[in-house]
């Protein structure tokens, strides 16, 4: 189970064969636990983001999430290559 408020604010449309829009998934901290008998929760965050950009030739992303005060990911990821060839991504 889960604790916190999540919010989600985008738009997606199809478009051809892919989609295109963006998206916003963010909370500001909440936890999550192995069912509703566990004693603590597995994780705890804070300042949870997850921003997607996608265009028919290629998705953009950013991953960013505390672990109040245990440490954080901030990710970035994007398509390489050239768009006919776009099958890798690189994240930092």
């Amino acid at each position: 189970s889960s604790r916190g408020e999540i919010t989600l604010d985008g738009s997606l449309r199809p478009r051809g064969n892919a989609w295109e829009g963006a998206f916003k998934v963010a909370s500001a901290e909440g936890g999550i636990r192995l069912g509703d008998n566990a004693r603590g929760e597995l994780v705890r965050y804070d300042h949870f983001s997850l921003n997607v950009e996608m265009q028919p030739n290629s998705i953009k992303g950013y991953l960013g999430v505390g672990f109040q005060g245990d440490g954080f990911i901030d990710a970035r990821c994007r398509p390489r290559g050239s768009p006919a060839r776009r099958s890798t991504a690189s994240c930092t």
